[in-house]
C-alpha cells in the first residue's frame, strides 16, 4: 500500500506531494532522489512518531548538493551530517527493532560431523582417565611381580652352591668312614657316601620345590591381574561407545530444540511485525477515507481530477463498467453508485472526473 507526504519544493517553494511506496519516495512517477538531483538538491527523510497528512510517518527536507539546506513543510533543517549511504526509512515506531530482531533470529544447525566429534570428546573425557589408571596399575603389577621373582631367585641362589659343597664333603667323609671300618670291599664306600648325601639331596629338592612354588604363585597372581585388566579395558571401551551414543543423542536433541525455539521466536517476531504494519495500514486507510469523505479530496494530493476511463486505460487496467439503468460504475470488480462517486468528483462530457488518489484506492 502506498502513502503520501507533503513537503516544500526547494526550488519554487510550492507545497508538493510525494508518494511513499516500499520505503521509497516518488514524485511524478520518478524517484525523488533522481527528480531533485537534476535540480541540485538531495532529499533527506525526517521521520515522525505520528502520521502526517497522507499517512506517511515523516516528510522531506532538502540539502543542496554543494552544501546548505532547504526547509520542509514542517520547518525541519538538515544537519549536513547525513551519511552518503542512504539508510532504510522506517515509518512505524517499533518496526526497526522487530526487523532487527528477525534478522538476528537465524540459527544454522550444527553439522553431524561436528556433533559426532564433540560427543566422542565428551566420552573420552570420562573413559580415558580410567583406562590410564588401569594401565598404570597393570604396569605396576608387572613391575612388582618382577621384583618379587628377583627376590625369590636371590633367596634360593645359595642352595645349589651350598649343596655342591656339602655333597663333596659327604663324599669325602663317607669314603673315609667306610675305609676306617674296613669297608674297602666293593659297594661299602658307595653305601656310606650315599647315606650321607641323601639328606642333602632331599633338602635341595625341597628348596627347589619351594622356589618353584613361590615363582608359580607370583606368575599366577600376575596372570589374574592381567586377565582382570583385559576385562575392565573391554568394559570401559563398551562404556565409551554407549556414552558417545548418548552424548550424540543429547547434542542432536539440543540442536533441534535450539532450532525450534529460534524458529518459534522468529515466527512470533514476524507475526508481531505483520500485525504492527497491518494495524498501521488499517488506521491510515481509515484516516484517509474519513478525510476524503469530508473534503472530497484525498489528503496530501494536489487539487484536480482526471478522467476515470482515461486513467484506467493509460495505467493498463480494464475500462470501467457502467450500468445505464442505475448509473453504477464498476472498477476492479467493485461497484460504486453515483451518490458515492459524486462525493469525490463529477461527470463531465459523460465521463466521471475523479482525483487520482480516489482512483488508486478503488484499485487496491
Amino acid at each position: 500500500m502506498a502513502y503520501w507526504t507533503t513537503f516544500k519544493d526547494p526550488v519554487t517553494g510550492d507545497l508538493m506531494s510525494a508518494e511513499i511506496k516500499d520505503g521509497l519516495g516518488y514524485v511524478g512517477g520518478k524517484r525523488i532522489t533522481d527528480y531533485y538531483s537534476d535540480l541540485g538538491y538531495k532529499p533527506v527523510w525526517s521521520p515522525s512518531n505520528s502520521p502526517v497528512e497522507g499517512g506517511a510517518y515523516g516528510t522531506y527536507s532538502f540539502v543542496k548538493s554543494g552544501g546548505g539546506s532547504s526547509g520542509s513543510s514542517s520547518g525541519s533543517k538538515s544537519n549536513n551530517k547525513s551519511s552518503s549511504k542512504a539508510e532504510k526509512q522506517y515509518y512505524v515506531p517499533g518496526q526497526q527493532s522487530l526487523e532487527d530482531a528477525i534478522a538476528r533470529l537465524d540459527y544454522t544447525p550444527r553439522s553431524m560431523g561436528d556433533m559426532q566429534k564433540e560427543a566422542a570428546n565428551l566420552a573420552n573425557l570420562q573413559i580415558d582417565p580410567q583406562l590410564a589408571a588401569l594401565k598404570a596399575a597393570i604396569n605396576k603389577a608387572v613391575s612388582d611381580a618382577g621384583i618379587q621373582k628377583t627376590s625369590v631367585e636371590a633367596n634360593y641362589a645359595n642352595v645349589q652352591p651350598t649343596a655342591a659343597r656339602l655333597l663333596e664333603e659327604a663324599q669325602a667323609a663317607g669314603t673315609e668312614s667306610a675305609i676306617a671300618r674296613g669297608g674297602g670291599r666293593a659297594g661299602a664306600v658307595e653305601y656310606e657316601v650315599g647315606k650321607m648325601k641323601r639328606p642333602i639331596n632331599e633338602s635341595v629338592m625341597q628348596a627347589e620345590a619351594q622356589k618353584s612354588a613361590q615363582l608359580s604363585a607370583i606368575d599366577q597372581a600376575l596372570a589374574t591381574i592381567q586377565e582382570k585388566y583385559s576385562d575392565q579395558t573391554q568394559s570401559l571401551e563398551a562404556q565409551r561407545g554407549s556414552l558417545e551414543a548418548a552424548q550424540l543423542a543429547a547434542l542432536l536433541a539440543g540442536d533441534r530444540e535450539m532450532a525450534s525455539n529460534m524458529a518459534s521466536q522468529r515466527v512470533g517476531a514476524e507475526y508481531n511485525l505483520a500485525s504492527l504494519l497491518n494495524s498501521r495500514d488499517l488506521s491510515n486507510q481509515q484516516n484517509v477515507l474519513a478525510q476524503a469523505e469530508i473534503t472530497g479530496q484525498f489528503p496530501g494530493m494536489p487539487e484536480g481530477t482526471v478522467t476515470l476511463r482515461d486513467y484506467l486505460s493509460n495505467s493498463g487496467y480494464d475500462e470501467p463498467g457502467w450500468d445505464p439503468g442505475t448509473g453504477n460504475v464498476t472498477v476492479n470488480g467493485k461497484t460504486y453508485t453515483p451518490e458515492q462517486l459524486s462525493k469525490y468528483g463529477y461527470i463531465q462530457n459523460g465521463r466521471w472526473q475523479l482525483p487520482e488518489s480516489i482512483i488508486r484506492s478503488m484499485l487496491q
